[in-house]
């Protein structure tokens, strides 16, 4: 509710559209919704990474595998931790 206010006030604010997509990712499970927020979070930030692995685990929870892989690739260009290139590269594999 806060963060929809803050949005409304402030539509060009990525860190609260990746908060939100979040939340309607990971506790009311509205998957489309989640996309939408965690698109705009990408396209106002294309280098926030945590906004494109939520996008990516949101694409791969709604099937959308081509989508999903596309995400987990950004995330691997993005993220040179070697532990994390594993997480990224264990769910492109298991698209």
């Amino acid at each position: 509710e806060k963060l929809a206010e803050i949005l409304k006030k402030d539509p060009q604010n990525a860190f609260a559209s990746f908060l939100l997509g979040n939340h309607l990712l990971w506790k009311t499970g509205s998957t489309q919704e989640a996309i939408q927020h965690l698109e705009k979070a990408v396209a106002l930030r294309p280098s926030f990474l945590k906004a494109w692995v939520s996008l990516a685990m949101a694409y791969k929870k709604s099937h959308l595998f081509v989508m999903a892989e596309q995400a987990f690739q950004n995330c691997m260009d993005l993220d040179p931790n070697p532990q994390q290139q594993n997480f990224y590269k264990t769910h492109l594999q298991a698209l």
